[in-house]
């Protein structure tokens, strides 16, 4: 028991102090292999909503406060996902914030999960 406490205590204090670079690689794969753990079931409703949400952080984290605020509402739920997906990917409307290389790369992200957005 008390080898699975230090255990348990270590993993927490990783998850804790991981914001970092040196851990954050580390924290991220030990995340990516709780989810693949996890029962599909569990994670079916969201799966896309989530995975749109982490490639759009991924994006954002060189862009204004402006690109971040549009592309982090963008991404707060799957309708609002497929309307910003309907607006600026299918209608290319122009966006003062969002345009050029910006826009192409989050209209790829949606693309690359619109099966699993749909299927709800």
């Amino acid at each position: 028991m008390k080898k699975f406490f230090w255990f348990a205590f270590i993993i927490l204090l990783l998850i804790t102090f991981s914001g970092r670079e040196p851990l954050k690689t580390y924290r991220d794969m030990f995340f990516n292999k709780v989810e693949s753990v996890v029962s599909e079931s569990w994670q079916q409703e969201d799966r896309g909503v989530i995975a749109v949400q982490r490639e759009f952080t991924a994006l954002t984290e060189n862009l204004g406060v402006g690109q971040q605020k549009l592309l982090n509402n963008a991404a707060a739920s799957r309708s609002s996902i497929l309307e910003y997906r309907q607006t600026y990917c299918v209608n290319q409307e122009f966006n003062s914030l969002l345009f050029g290389e910006v826009q192409q790369k989050s209209c790829r992200i949606i693309e690359k999960h619109l099966n699993q957005l749909q299927d709800n």
